[in-house]
């Protein structure tokens, strides 16, 4: 019975205390690696504390989201290849959230940031651009919808439907658009 007990108590402490704490080392690895310019150590401590699956996966997957929302240039210098594989595995990240709760208007910002991020570097392929573009407008509205008429939402919809060469279609009382059209 003891021995029964013991086990159960062992069983708890690794899943929700010591598988919680790696991932959340890697996530902490991986955050290191963002701030000394090493992408790759980046995605391969992230990845590694995916490996725990643990309850607190979504928040780390959100941080790795917000970092590569935050600073698309640091896969500017990448091969195509290599920079599409990265924004597909946050894409497919970012899905994993949405699933989870499907009316976060946060998470589906970041999607839409991302599939947005995805499509400005691929503007030489029609096909892949109006792909990304699309899902990144249907998934801006869809937070718009979770959260109808708030600014901070709609900003980054009129920035992805400028993004996506339709600023006509920019909401009306955003002018942001109208400023950058002017210019172009």
């Amino acid at each position: 019975m003891i021995a029964g007990v013991g086990l159960v108590i062992a069983i708890i402490m690794w899943q929700y205390n010591i598988k919680v704490y790696e991932m959340l080392n890697w996530t902490i690895e991986g955050q290191k690696y963002l701030q000394s310019g090493d992408l790759d150590g980046m995605m391969n401590a992230y990845k590694k504390a995916y490996t725990y699956n643990t309850v607190l996966d979504r928040d780390s997957r959100t941080s790795l989201n917000r970092a590569i929302a935050s600073n698309p240039d640091m896969l500017s210098n990448l091969s195509s290849d290599k920079r599409q594989e990265i924004l597909d595995y946050n894409i497919e990240l970012a899905k994993e959230n949405v699933a989870y709760n499907p009316h976060d208007s946060l998470l589906q910002m970041l999607l839409a940031q991302l599939l947005n991020i995805t499509a400005s570097f691929n503007t030489d392929n029609q096909s892949k651009f109006g792909f990304y573009s699309d899902q990144a407008l249907e998934a801006i509205n869809k937070s718009i919808d979770a959260s109808p008429g708030r600014e901070p939402v709609i900003l980054p919809k009129s920035a992805d439907l400028f993004d996506a060469r339709r600023p006509e279609k920019c909401p009306g009382y955003i002018n942001v658009c109208r400023k950058f059209e002017s210019g172009l």
